[in-house]
Formats: C-alpha cells, sequence, structure tokens
C-alpha cells in the first residue's frame, strides 16, 4: 500500500513538472521577442503623407487613406485581373534577415485556383538580371474570405543572390477587397540573449525527458506490450523534433506530389504556441500523426498496460500529446498551435472507442 502511494506521488510530481515546464516555455516563446532591430526602416512612405509616392500601382482599384489615414484599400471585381501597388527596395547586401509586418482585413475574397491566387502582401526577391525569384519564401500571407483586422510578421532571409526586393499588397488574380496599414520592413538580428534562454530551455527539456522517459523503459523490460507503447511514442518523438527541411524531404519523398501549403512560399513566422482551436491545414503531417495517436492509444488500453484507471492513462496521453507539441517550439522551423493537440487527442480517444468496440463485436461473436 505504501509502495503504490510513493508510485502515485512521484507520477503526479512528474506531470505536474511536465506542465510547469509546458507553461514556462509557452510563456517563453510567445513573449520573448527573437529579434531586434538591426537598421532603420527600409520601406518609404508608410503613412501616405502626400500620396502614393515611392509606390508602384497596378489597376484601377486603389483607394489611399480609405477608410483612415495610413491605410491603403485594394479591391477588385474581375477575377483575372491583378490589383497591385509595391514599393522596391535595393541596397541590401549588409542584411540577412529581414522583418517583414503589416496590419491586415480582407472582405469577400475569393478562393480561386490557386493558393497565391488571393490576397496577399507579398516580399519578392529580383535577381541581378531582374527574374522574379518565387522559389525563394516570398509572400507574409495569403488570404481569402473576410477577415477582421489582424497584425502579420514573418522573418525572411535574404540570399546573397538576390539583387533587390518588391515589398506591398496583392489581389492576385481574385475578387473581394483588402486593406492594409503600418506595414515595415526593417532589417533584425538574433538576439544573443533569446539563444542563450532557449539553450537553457532545451537543456531543461533534455532532462526532463530523460528522467521520465528512463521510468518507462525499465517497465518495459521484458514486458513486449509495453515496449511496443514506446516504439510508437519514440516514433512520434522522432516526427515532433524533426526540423522543418528534414522533414519536408521525407514527406515529399514518400509522397513525391504533395506540396505543403502552409510551408511553401511563406517566410518564417516568429516562433510562438498558437492557441488557434482549427487547424488551418490538415496535410498529411496531421493524418501521419493522427494515426499513430490512435495506434498508441489502442497499444495503451489494449489488456490495461500500466496500473493506473482509464481516465488516469487517458489524460496521460493527452498530456503526451500536448507535451510533444509544446517541443516543437525548440525546433527549427517547427511549429506548435493547440489545433494540432486536439488533433492528437481525437486521434487518442479514436483508438480507445475503437479498442472498446472491437473488443463488443469480439465477444457478441
Amino acid at each position: 500500500m505504501k509502495l503504490a502511494s510513493n508510485l502515485s506521488n512521484t507520477s503526479a510530481i512528474k506531470v505536474l513538472v511536465l506542465l510547469v515546464l509546458s507553461i514556462a516555455s509557452i510563456l517563453f516563446f510567445n513573449t520573448y521577442d527573437r529579434y531586434v532591430a538591426n537598421g532603420p526602416e527600409l520601406l518609404k512612405n508608410i503613412q501616405l503623407n502626400g500620396g502614393n509616392a515611392e509606390w508602384n500601382s497596378i489597376g484601377q482599384e486603389i483607394h489611399l487613406n480609405s477608410p483612415s489615414p495610413g491605410t491603403v484599400e485594394l479591391h477588385s471585381s474581375n477575377p483575372q485581373d491583378s490589383v497591385t501597388i509595391l514599393q522596391k527596395l535595393t541596397g541590401l547586401s549588409s542584411y540577412r534577415l529581414i522583418r517583414l509586418s503589416a496590419d491586415i482585413k480582407t472582405n469577400d475574397v475569393v478562393q480561386n485556383l490557386d493558393r497565391w491566387m488571393s490576397a496577399r502582401v507579398v516580399f519578392i526577391p529580383f535577381s541581378a538580371n531582374g527574374k522574379p525569384m518565387y522559389d525563394h519564401p516570398h509572400a507574409l500571407v495569403n488570404l481569402v474570405g473576410t477577415n477582421h483586422w489582424n497584425h502579420y510578421e514573418g522573418i525572411f532571409i535574404l540570399d546573397p543572390k538576390i539583387s533587390w526586393i518588391q515589398v506591398g499588397a496583392q489581389l492576385e488574380q481574385t475578387t473581394g477587397t483588402m486593406w492594409f496599414k503600418n506595414i515595415s520592413a526593417r532589417p533584425v538580428i538574433e538576439a544573443n540573449s533569446f539563444n542563450f534562454l532557449r539553450l537553457i530551455t532545451t537543456l531543461l527539456w533534455a532532462g526532463v525527458i530523460a528522467w521520465i522517459a528512463s521510468t518507462f523503459f525499465i517497465a518495459a523490460a521484458g514486458n513486449k506490450q509495453r515496449l511496443v507503447i514506446l516504439i510508437i511514442a519514440f516514433t512520434i518523438a522522432i516526427g515532433v523534433l524533426m526540423p522543418e527541411p528534414l522533414k519536408e524531404y521525407i514527406g515529399k519523398s514518400i509522397f513525391p506530389d504533395f506540396v505543403n501549403p502552409v510551408a511553401e512560399g511563406t517566410g518564417l513566422a516568429p516562433v510562438k504556441f498558437k492557441f488557434t482551436l482549427i487547424s488551418p491545414i490538415l496535410d498529411i503531417y496531421k493524418a501521419g500523426h493522427f494515426l499513430l495517436f490512435a495506434m498508441l492509444s489502442m497499444t495503451t488500453f489494449s489488456r490495461k498496460a500500466y496500473p493506473a484507471s482509464r481516465i488516469q492513462m487517458l489524460g496521460c496521453l493527452i498530456l503526451f500529446a500536448f507535451v510533444t507539441e509544446v517541443m516543437q517550439l525548440l525546433v527549427p522551423g517547427r511549429s506548435a498551435q493547440l489545433g494540432d493537440v486536439l488533433i492528437d487527442s481525437t486521434g487518442i480517444v479514436t483508438g480507445w472507442i475503437f479498442l472498446r468496440l472491437s473488443l463488443i463485436f469480439k465477444r457478441a461473436l
């Protein structure tokens, strides 16, 4: 009885440590500014003083200072046209990172055939011979439908081959209305303090995970079911901790025709834990996570792998989904959001329900 009580207390401590470290990591990445300004504002006349000086426009339906000073309105009623306002940036050779930001609102922008046929704020690089380099990240955001005012920002890496940049907004072969204001393009560098604190956070996570994982490895000795659970959990962890370029390479190797619409063509968003409940894109990676968590759930609940109640095991699996999502904050190029935790949790519950139904069906035979 005393042993069981000690084990329960130890498990509670581990859960508490994971929750505290997860919350601390989210607060750190969501509130600490990773980048600091390293140069002047590159865009000119961003408040539209004196009209559209410094800006080049294409299309008739562009309205300056509408509906308020410093706001640009773009409208298109013909899906074959492009309505664009751009500014050319030169003399960028001394910079490596540019932070592009803007406040954007849209109304009734129609989803067209391709993702780039939408309302966009762009950062288009050009080579020395004047050709646009669309193979480089070049869109801050692609929006369709109606969206209220929201602030968007992204970090763009300047390739040495880039000669100049065009920055601005487009309604590209679609219809609807777009407004933008407070647009800014400014050189930045990574803050040394952020890198130091990220290293400390990473080491803390490594220590905690090693401490908790060692318990499960010891418990799996001579137990095939627990060993399978560890293998599935380890596979999930590998997928979570895989850098974005390697993940994309493996994904395209398995599914050559698949294109990740989130990763393609956009700048690097500041690393933050997003509290959006619905994942904007359901792709093969999220489907893979759903299936792996369903398998983990089925294996865990089959013949009760651990001496805990079903509610406790369900809570632990959901905590594992939450923790693996938070840990993606530490991985270059990866993102973390609550919507992905819900997808993983749905996989966990689905696996448990499927197992229960299969047992009921088996008994009925």
